[in-house]
């Protein structure tokens, strides 16, 4: 019992480095656009001092950071309704919620992508610790506990 433990960890400790390069991936990806124009706009304002507040608009509404929200509701949606028997529904509920919190985050409290970077690492470094101490089971049965549960 105990060496499976051990793989199990020793996977786990492997696997970060791949899925921390996977996410700086799709970070880099996704934001290489809005970095770009943000380096454009502060050589700018730094050439023009009588501006002092600046927004950059794309001609979309503040409800666009929504989106994973809405692909997480239709994904929960999908497998609600072609697996409901296989999936626990709190599970999904779980990560529909978890996802729907951090785009309130960052709507709300204007979260930097800097900051979400170190907060995933957190996370990461979180779960880690929990694996190491086999607390990962408990802790999780915690959040069954909310009862967020889905349903298609």
């Amino acid at each position: 019992m105990l060496a499976e433990m051990w793989d199990v960890k020793r996977i786990a400790v492997f696997c970060v480095p791949f899925v921390l390069a996977i996410f700086g991936l799709i970070a880099w990806l996704l934001l290489r656009r809005t970095v770009r124009t943000r380096f454009r706009m502060e050589t700018q304002l730094r050439r023009d001092p009588d501006i002092n507040e600046w927004l950059v608009v794309f001609n979309w509404s503040r409800k666009i950071l929504y989106a994973p929200t809405i692909i997480a509701s239709v994904i929960a949606f999908v497998i609600m309704l072609f697996r409901p028997g296989l999936v626990i529904s709190e599970i999904v509920g779980g990560c529909w919620i978890g996802i729907f919190f951090l785009n309130f985050l960052v709507d709300e409290y204007e979260m930097s992508i800097k900051v979400l970077l170190i907060l995933l690492l957190c996370l990461i470094v979180l779960g880690l610790w929990l694996i190491f101490m086999d607390w990962l089971g408990p802790f999780l049965r915690f959040f069954t506990r909310l009862n967020i549960a889905i349903s298609a």
